[in-house]
């Protein structure tokens, strides 16, 4: 059984089964797998009380991919990602036979580290046309990718 902790992922394949989230009850929409980037990024736009009585659960995991097998997907007509920090993994769980099913994302993500230009590249990679908005009402750099299959899949 393998368990994600903060700062040494390199791929999807290291937290398959389980992971590590920070559960913020004042703001739970920001829980996250990466606590220390939430904080890094988001303690100077946010008051610190947001930040305040946070605690860490252990929670299952699974990819796209798995899921997709499990409700015995034959396509999903809309990916919706919106995950705190860990879009790019998502996206990396999805097994090469199942991006033919998939026929739109939509992601917003915080160009952090390049992240950005990994999921635009990735997505364009597999196919797809891709489009970008920057949230210019949010300071903290705050993207939605909006990506559609190329071609009618089946």
């Amino acid at each position: 059984r393998r368990t994600y902790s903060e700062g040494g992922i390199q791929s999807i394949e290291q937290c398959e089964t389980e992971g590590r989230f920070t559960f913020y009850p004042c703001m739970p929409g920001n829980s996250t797998l990466f606590p220390a980037e939430k904080q890094r990024t988001h303690s100077n736009a946010m008051h610190p009380r947001f930040f305040e009585n946070s605690s860490c659960y252990s929670c299952p995991l699974m990819t796209v991919s798995q899921l997709m097998r499990q409700l015995k997907m034959d396509f999903v007509d809309l990916l919706k990602i919106d995950v705190e920090g860990a879009e790019l993994l998502v996206l990396q769980g999805i097994e090469d036979r199942d991006w033919d099913r998939i026929l739109q994302v939509v992601c917003e993500l915080h160009d952090i580290n390049g992240r950005l230009a990994e999921v635009v590249s990735l997505l364009h990679y597999r196919a797809f046309d891709v489009s970008v908005d920057e949230c210019k009402s949010c300071p903290l750099g705050s993207y939605m990718v909006y990506a559609n299959a190329k071609t009618i899949r089946t």
